[in-house]
């Protein structure tokens, strides 16, 4: 019976990559190709697949072709990486592959034919059979650097015969794999293999990034902290500038594929339990405010993020130095603005904001803007407001570039910047709104909040209890003239940048686990909608 990768690697290892089954990611390497690739990649890839099922019969883009050869399709191919070994390996590389064929014990001499037809009238490469028997399995050794055996269902393609023989040890022993991994098992828990091809790095694996990157980059002592205090008022930590950025993570996950029309790609980081620098990351990415932020379906981009200013507020009254930025910033609020953010604003923030846009072309093709703050207090609200308009008046109001003005059925403001842009603010119940255009202002006051509002179509599917940033682009003519910029002289790439439809990127934090997932619609040729 077929058995599972993951069960029959070794737990040392550093990259685990995973597929979906081999007939979905041949649809999806055809999808690619022959819609995404421009002629010149497209001819190049073609080339090669010509080149290699001329001289094999096998064509590596076509499920059928790989099944007559002896490949079960209806199973994920995986990759291993360990750790270099420059004594029993020529190039130090010791990698592994699982390769679900039909018949594990007929396979290793067809794929040994198949190499050498690959490798017909290449006379500096040279294929032999030499065999050896370990725990009754045959282990074939190809050429230098390449061995084989046939075991669950699999033939393992190794860089070493050693890590052959390790696979067959964890079978025999049923210990000491991949599976029974903590990190590994907290790894599936979280839902995030679901890719076309899924990628697991193992702390041992980004250590040794660390290692590399020690005389180049400096990584450690990134906050040059001089005093750590952590929210709450409890008490502060020892000096952390000889810690590392590298010691605060446990894995790196990562996943691509299709799926429909949508190509999605998620890059994952589970972080340290009980370290500082996770403390700091995690307390200031605040989740669970999603609620309460705005969901207006006129508009063409929005934008959602969210934080924990109190614990940011708080962890800025020791001597940290990325904080002098911060505490000069409170101080020019209050002084242009009138307004504590300390006493009036962040006791009563949700800690979301929310900003939208309209393409209406305006503005140097920047479009309408919309901040929406949401907030907890209505009365606190409208003295935030009062406080806010007293402080622009101040400012403005001499020069004539002050003003007030009723936007729908609230109370408004506006004023003119240096920029000479004239921008609103008002406020309801629900928090203080603030843009350069009182149409897309009044449906913001109409507008359904996320709990509120009745249909959402794929913003709803995506935003969460876990999200604290979310960027939804239905459409924007400024980032696509950009895109159009970069593909000038490339008449494919501006193909595919007019099917590009709808475009999410979105984090979340969930159980110490970081993520950022980023999805792209592709739409049919020819179709604009």
């Amino acid at each position: 019976m077929p058995g599972d990768t993951e069960s029959l690697t070794p737990s040392d290892v550093n990259l685990f990559v995973k597929s979906k089954e081999i007939t979905k990611m041949i649809k999806t390497v055809n999808y690619m190709l022959f819609n995404l690739m421009d002629e010149q990649q497209r001819g190049e890839f073609i080339a090669e697949r010509d080149k290699f099922r001329d001289k094999t019969g096998i064509d590596y883009f076509d499920e059928k072709s790989l099944r007559n050869a002896g490949i079960d399709t209806n199973r994920p191919v995986s990759f291993a990486n360990f750790d270099k070994d420059n004594i029993i390996s020529s190039t130090g590389e010791v990698m592994l592959i699982f390769l679900p064929v039909l018949n594990e014990k007929d396979f290793p001499l067809k794929f040994i034919e198949l190499i050498k037809k690959a490798n017909a009238g290449n006379p500096a490469i040279s294929i032999t059979s030499v065999t050896a028997s370990y725990k009754n399995i045959t282990v074939y050794q190809v050429k230098d650097d390449l061995y084989i055996a046939g075991a669950n269902g699999y033939l393992l393609i190794g860089s070493t015969s050693d890590i052959i023989r390790r696979v067959i040890d964890v079978r025999e022993s049923r210990s000491g794999s991949l599976i029974l991994d903590g990190n590994y098992k907290d790894y599936l828990s979280k839902g995030k293999n679901v890719y076309d091809l899924n990628a697991f790095m193992t702390k041992k694996f980004i250590m040794q990034l660390r290692g590399a990157s020690q005389g180049t980059d400096e990584i450690s002592g990134i906050y040059s902290m001089k005093n750590f205090i952590l929210s709450q008022g409890e008490s502060a930590a020892s000096d952390l500038s000889s810690s590392s950025v590298f010691d605060t993570v446990d894995y790196i996950a990562a996943g691509a594929g299709l799926d429909g029309n949508k190509l999605r790609m998620n890059a994952s980081a589970k972080l340290t339990a009980d370290n500082p620098y996770v403390n700091l990351i995690l307390g200031f990415l605040k989740t669970g405010v999603e609620g309460k932020s705005l969901y207006v379906p006129s508009t063409d981009t929005a934008l959602f993020m969210s934080m924990n200013l109190k614990y940011l507020d708080n962890l800025c009254k020791g001597e940290i130095e990325w904080c002098g930025k911060y505490n000069a910033y409170k101080e020019q609020i209050k002084k242009e603005w009138g307004v504590d953010l300390e006493k009036d604003f962040i006791p009563y923030h949700t800690g979301g904001i929310n900003m939208m846009t309209l393409d209406s072309g305006s503005y140097g093709g920047m479009g309408d803007i919309l901040l929406f703050i949401p907030m907890t207090d209505s009365k606190k609200t409208e003295e935030l407001w009062q406080k806010m308009r007293k402080g622009v008046q101040t400012k403005y109001g001499k020069n004539k570039k002050f003003g007030e003005e009723k936007i729908g059925s609230r109370r408004g403001f506006w004023y003119i910047d240096e920029s000479q842009m004239r921008f609103f603010v008002s406020y309801d119940q629900r928090g203080i709104y603030a843009g350069n255009s009182t149409g897309l202002m009044k449906s913001a006051h109409t507008g359904s909040t996320v709990e509120t509002a009745s249909n959402m179509g794929s913003y709803g599917k995506i935003i969460n209890g876990n999200t604290f940033f979310l960027l939804n682009i239905k459409k924007n003519a400024f980032l696509k003239m950009m895109m159009q910029m970069r593909a000038q002289g490339n008449p494919d790439a501006a193909k595919v940048i007019n099917r590009i439809g709808e475009i999410f990127l979105f984090c979340e934090k969930k159980d110490g686990l970081v993520s950022m997932d980023f999805e792209v619609e592709i739409k049919a040729a020819g179709n604009k909608k």
